[in-house]
């Protein structure tokens, strides 16, 4: 039985080994919808009110372009492509919650995001001076 041998003298021409290099290519270069999936992770963000820790159902935790609502217990999943990621958290009546994670693949990770209400948060302080004339000289 005749066997294929890329080692060999006879065939060995250029054409042969691009031919084969890409040969290999393709066949080792083919993705499976398993492998395809492992480089996604799950984020579970909890969403609460600082003041007293009640869940906020209702809260919008978005990254990109992928979002979730949390339910009653004031739980949000989002299932995210691993790497280093942005997250806001927004609900009405509090102020924006922001964050970065770093989303590692097929490994649960666990965050919570507690809200200040708007009212309860301080305000931005403007300070406003009585200019003097200064003369220089």
């Amino acid at each position: 039985m005749p066997t294929l041998s890329l080692l060999s003298r006879r065939g060995s021409s250029p054409r042969r080994w691009v031919i084969a290099g890409f040969a290999a290519l393709l066949l080792g270069g083919r993705a499976s919808p398993a492998l395809a999936q492992d480089g996604t992770g799950t984020l579970l963000v909890r969403v609460l009110a600082r003041a007293d820790s009640s869940p906020l159902p209702g809260a919008f935790v978005r990254s990109g372009r992928i979002g979730a609502v949390a339910d009653s217990s004031g739980l949000a999943t989002l299932s995210l492509p691993g790497g280093l990621t942005q997250v806001s958290v927004t609900s009405p009546g509090f102020r924006t919650w922001a964050f970065e994670i770093t989303i590692v693949p097929n490994a649960p990770q666990r965050v919570e995001a507690p809200l200040d209400r708007l009212g309860n948060a301080p305000e931005a302080l403007t300070v406003r001076t009585a200019r003097s004339p200064v003369r220089a000289g």
